[in-house]
């Protein structure tokens, strides 16, 4: 879900002052990830649709158009993976859209509750780098 860059910040975001700079927001159905990194940025939505079922829609932002070309190819060939359609992939110049959508049994609040961990992982990464 992650491939683009390693981020790092909390609930309440953090910023390293060199355009570097992660937030992570949540409601009830929703958890976002707004994050920055050397001219590159990534955001994602985790929302519960049902009881079973959380989508991801994540805008990957690169700095160069090469950079672009090669991570569109790359999450081509990862969608090319599922078959169903669960996975789906837009390049537009240095941007690439990934949508997906994970199953959890009835339990996608579960999967919201890992999306948010992952996203405050993914920032305390970044904000590690940063540092």
């Amino acid at each position: 879900m992650f491939r683009f860059f390693l981020t790092a910040c909390g609930d309440s975001g953090s910023s390293a002052g060199n355009g570097t700079y992660c937030r992570v927001s949540s409601t009830s159905t929703t958890v976002k990830v707004d994050a920055a990194y050397m001219g590159e940025s990534y955001t994602s939505v985790a929302t519960q649709v049902s009881d079973d079922v959380v989508t991801y829609h994540s805008v990957y932002g690169y700095a160069t158009q090469a950079e672009a070309d090669k991570a569109c190819a790359n999450f081509k060939e990862e969608a090319s993976y599922w078959s169903d359609g669960s996975y789906k992939v837009a390049c537009s110049g240095t941007q690439v859209t990934v949508d997906e959508h994970s199953e959890y049994m009835g339990l996608a609040s579960e999967g919201l509750v890992e999306a948010e961990a992952d996203f405050n992982e993914m920032c305390g990464m970044l904000q590690n780098m940063a540092d």
